[in-house]
């Protein structure tokens, strides 16, 4: 009652916390525990209450994008995958990354240091290393943000209109471009490690997001498929008795007792595959037993409220398309400062 009762307060000073932040532009320390406490305590309505002002602030545009990688996508194929979104919390798109540029990407990610996270076993302080196949020395092996964006491959992917008008029509505002990820999964450890988010749980950094795991290598059953609980991303889609948990990791018995079979799903996939998914839903990357596992990953958001950060940065080539593309729509990479 006492933990329910504090979370309910630390709920209550959400608004503030966003109203300080729409009229300043700053966020409250305390602000990011506040989104969390009031998604626990509400189901999810207090995200929902939120994003509907967002929405009417910023709403969604016409953007005039040249190509990037993917084929655009017509309305209705745009239609369909936003109401899978809605529904399901998940879409695979039919189009995948061409196998050349996933060989350029491998190639940058086994060439390129990477940083060694800590994980349940023994703790790894700002180790770095490249990525030995043969001898891997971490669970995962995370590669800078800046490094990543400064790769020409992963900006023109980042501007993929295919991917920018999925995250608008999602979102239903216009986007900002929250998040650049690349990471190495191996079979380093012999059991699922929670630092590597290989045990179900929720995210919950900002109001409303949505994320694009490309696939760069070949995902089978042993090393890392991405599991999902369809339907958990939506309000009230995860039960009042695991939100009182709060934001914690949860084990796959726990998780199997309050939803079907048919909505526990796991996903293996060639490489080039794109799922796009809202992580507000139960999810977890499964324990690598054999081989790797070398993941792309977009975060798209409707605000940066959450927790505080400091603005990244993205080298540019003056006059490029990137550069363009972000001069033109200065919301999207609002969180990022461009450098030449």
């Amino acid at each position: 009652m006492k933990l329910f009762l504090i979370r309910s307060w630390d709920a209550a000073r959400l608004p503030c916390a966003f109203l300080y932040y729409h009229l300043t532009g700053k966020v409250i320390p305390w602000a990011h525990g506040a989104l969390i406490n009031a998604f626990c305590v509400t189901g999810g309505n207090s995200n929902d209450w939120l994003s509907w002002f967002i929405s009417r602030q910023f709403p969604p545009r016409v953007m005039a994008l040249p190509r990037q990688i993917l084929a655009p996508l017509d309305e209705r194929a745009l239609n369909g995958i936003t109401l899978a979104l809605r529904d399901r919390g998940f879409a695979i798109l039919d189009q995948r990354v061409p196998a050349g540029i996933c060989d350029q990407i491998l190639e940058f990610a086994f060439r390129e240091e990477a940083t060694l996270r800590p994980n349940d076993k023994r703790n790894v302080i700002r180790q770095r290393a490249r990525y030995d196949a043969q001898h891997p020395r971490a669970v995962i092996y995370d590669f800078d943000r800046e490094l990543i964006l400064r790769n020409r491959i992963v900006q023109s992917l980042f501007i993929d209109p295919a991917i920018l008008s999925i995250a608008q029509a999602y979102l239903n505002c216009e986007p900002i471009a929250d998040a650049a990820d690349l990471w190495w999964s191996t079979a380093f450890s012999d059991r699922p490690d929670s630092e590597a988010a290989q045990l179900y749980h929720f995210d919950m950094d900002r109001i409303k997001w949505l994320k694009f795991f490309i696939c760069i290598t070949d995902i089978d059953h042993d090393c890392g498929p991405h599991s999902f609980i369809a339907g958990s991303h939506r309000t009230g889609g995860i039960p009042k008795k695991l939100l009182k948990r709060g934001y914690v990791r949860l084990d796959d018995d726990e998780v199997a007792r309050h939803y079907p079979q048919q909505d526990i799903l796991e996903f293996t996939a060639p490489r080039g595959t794109i799922l796009v998914e809202d992580t507000r839903g139960l999810h977890k990357g499964r324990h690598i037993r054999h081989g790797h596992r070398l993941m792309l990953q977009f975060q798209f958001s409707n605000s940066q409220f959450g927790p505080v950060t400091e603005l990244g940065k993205i080298q540019v080539q003056p006059g490029s398309t990137f550069a363009s593309v972000a001069t033109q729509y200065p919301r999207i990479f609002s969180g990022y400062k461009l450098v030449a």
